[in-house]
């Protein structure tokens, strides 16, 4: 928890309470999950990392508190384009929250993140002054 707090992540799902409700999460072992019980875990993580995110597809998302400079990223196809005239630090995740990708993008630069296939991103940008937005976006390659 302090972990947590002090370096302003995500509280995860709880894991703890989802097998007392279902058993059936547990694998024989009763400490390793089962299949379904691995299938649960992702739908889990997959909507505690939906609430952070607001919908977009290719359109600009910018977000900032009053009197600082807004992070400004697009996402087309699979390079992520920085709009803005400040470097940003872009950071992109599957849905199970695995990171696939950090990039540090310059101002006006792009970053061609190699995507095969397609999906469903969540993206966390920086800029360097700290302000931050999230989104999230489908791809296809």
């Amino acid at each position: 928890d302090a972990l947590t707090e002090d370096n302003d992540l995500m509280e995860g799902p709880d894991f703890y309470q989802a097998a007392i409700d279902d058993p059936a999460m547990l694998g024989s072992d009763g400490v390793h999950p089962s299949d379904h019980g691995a299938e649960v875990m992702y739908k889990l993580w997959a909507e505690k990392m939906d609430s952070l995110y607001t919908t977009v597809s290719t359109e600009k998302v910018s977000r900032r508190s009053a009197g600082e400079a807004r992070p400004s990223v697009s996402f087309s196809g699979c390079t992520l384009v920085n709009s803005g005239s400040e470097p940003v630090s872009v950071a992109v995740y599957t849905i199970a929250g695995q990171v696939l990708s950090r990039e540090r993008i310059a101002a006006f630069g792009t970053a061609d993140l190699r995507l095969t296939g397609s999906g469903l991103l969540f993206c966390e940008v920086r800029s360097a002054n700290g302000t931050m937005c999230r989104f999230k976006t489908g791809f296809h390659r």
